[in-house]
């Protein structure tokens, strides 16, 4: 009994120093940058499928918002909170509008620049009467060469690659939702669950022993006890035999 006692707690013990050991090199082994894929494991997390999928069309190329998470024709790009409600494409950038935000990239996915919504009023803050729904972009439309947003009851024109704004009362067909071809939202569906927990969480909940579930804890507490009883029972009978 003593004798599986001491390889059970032993186990314990190389288990706990290596998990130990790699939480400590965090940075080295680049831990909380890598994803988890393992849909077994993914599963165990009760991790699952977005509950949306909002696409945009912006010439040949797709945006989708995934519950929090943006890609760009499938391929993940960013976090992000606030809803998408348009995307465009112009000059070979594309312009992705957020509630109070634009955002700026180009077709590898990069960040070009960023454009609050607020910024984009405040010049004309004394012509205008601003309400809060005037400052949530709700559309966002190109013709020809300029781009078109609006803003509860503002419609403003740039013909600048967003650079100045004016005022305009041209209507536009505004950037609307719609469905992604389904391979394309397969290549999604299994992305977003990708990039929901990295290895760092994963060793850290190994370490700690909350990985199996809620016993756990419990499980690792008795292994604890086990290795300290042995090491008791180990130092006393030492003393005995001598």
């Amino acid at each position: 009994m003593h004798r599986y006692s001491g390889v059970s707690a032993a186990l314990f013990i190389i288990l706990i120093s290596i998990s130990g050991i790699l939480l400590n090199h965090t940075n080295s082994f680049k831990l909380d940058q890598q994803q988890v894929t393992w849909s077994w494991l993914l599963n165990h997390y009760h991790i699952g499928y977005p509950n949306s999928l909002v696409s945009y069309q912006a010439e040949e190329h797709w945006l989708t918002q995934a519950d929090h998470q943006i890609y760009l024709d499938g391929n993940y790009l960013f976090e992000q909170s606030a809803q998408l409600v348009g995307a465009v494409a112009i000059n070979d950038v594309l312009i992705l509008a957020f509630q109070q935000q634009l955002v700026l990239l180009n077709t590898d996915g990069e960040r070009i620049e960023q454009i609050d919504i607020a910024s984009v009023l405040q010049p004309f803050a004394n012509n205008l009467s601003v309400d809060k729904q005037s400052t949530i972009i709700n559309a966002i439309q190109t013709i020809n060469d300029s781009v078109l947003i609006r803003a509860g009851s503002i419609v403003m024109l740039s013909n600048d690659m967003l650079l100045s704004w004016q005022i305009t009362s041209e209507l536009s067909h505004w950037s609307s939702t719609q469905t992604l071809p389904t391979q394309l939202g397969q290549e999604i569906n299994q992305q977003f669950r990708h990039h929901l927990i990295n290895w760092e969480r994963v060793i850290l909940d190994l370490h700690s022993g909350r990985l199996p579930g809620p016993y756990g804890i419990y499980l690792a507490d008795i292994s604890a006890i086990i290795l300290i009883l042995l090491s008791i029972t180990g130092i006393a009978l030492w003393i005995r035999r001598r």
